[in-house]
């Protein structure tokens, strides 16, 4: 299991027992409402929110190939380049 995103969510004290003297797991509860929360976050998505934090580039994982349809929907990419273990890509918004 890869602990780094739980921990950015809900803090290390709360994955690492040794670095809390009040040790208090993540319950399955608190990992469904985050889940909820995000969903509505891309759900909230719209143009105008888009082009408030335009990007430019997209680096992403060469392999296995990530996933960036989500990024697709508002940008067109270019046929990207390879750099060591990651693929780079100029962006351009769509119309």
């Amino acid at each position: 299991m890869n602990y780094y995103p739980m921990s950015v969510i809900f803090g290390h004290d709360r994955i690492a027992p040794f670095l809390s003297s009040d040790f208090r797991p993540v319950q399955p509860a608190e990992i469904e409402e985050e889940v909820r929360a995000y969903q509505s976050y891309v759900d909230s998505f719209s143009r105008e929110r888009v082009t408030q934090h335009l990007l430019t580039y997209v680096i992403a994982s060469a392999e296995p190939e990530q996933d960036l349809s989500r990024i697709d929907l508002w940008y067109e990419r270019d046929a990207g380049e390879r750099a060591g273990a990651y693929n780079l890509y100029r962006l351009t918004l769509r119309e």
